[in-house]
């Protein structure tokens, strides 16, 4: 005899059917959602952990540097067009300018929640962490870590100011 929960349960789909669906399985290209996280989390557990493994800063220093290259690159080209719609560049024009170009897919075109709800908090997120230990490398006076989490708040943080700048040109474009 089933309860009036399991009923509940099987008729909404936003709620986990068993205990192995995870966002992946919800995600409408789960493995874009995959290189979005791993790059991001690759960085930040070389920075917390890497010299339990490395013991060499340098070492340390190239593979975060590699990790947020590859994401933003990921980020700026894959995940943001796949899991909302959104791309950006910049050129420059022949006076030397530098010109921002913004891209959005075909509004008629549904985003997936899940996809999209995620890319904005680990969009959001990860700068902010990054910026957390920027405060607590400065008030040990590790100032060589300074200069790997400046270059990720610049890399990760530029990924955020620009998608939000698009988002906001993409909701302007549709109040008309």
């Amino acid at each position: 005899m089933r309860g009036q929960h399991d009923i509940y349960v099987e008729e909404n789909p936003y709620i986990y059917k068993h205990k192995f669906q995870s966002i992946f399985q919800l995600s409408s290209h789960p493995i874009a959602l995959f290189f979005f996280f791993l790059f991001r989390f690759l960085a930040i557990l070389t920075y917390l952990f890497g010299f339990l493994i490395f013991h060499d800063f340098i070492l340390i220093f190239i593979l975060i540097i590699i990790f947020l290259a590859f994401d933003f690159w990921t980020v700026k080209n894959v995940s943001g067009r796949l899991l909302v719609g959104l791309r950006w560049w910049n050129e420059t024009n022949s006076e030397g300018e530098s010109i921002w170009i913004f891209e959005s897919a075909d509004p008629q075109n549904k985003q997936n929640v899940t996809d999209s709800r995620i890319f904005w908090f680990i969009l959001y997120l990860v700068p902010v962490i990054w910026a957390v230990f920027g405060i607590i490398a400065f008030l040990k006076f590790n100032f060589l870590w300074l200069i790997v989490i400046i270059i990720a708040l610049l890399l990760s943080g530029g990924n955020a100011l620009a998608f939000t700048r698009n988002e906001e040109i993409r909701i302007c474009l549709l109040c008309f």
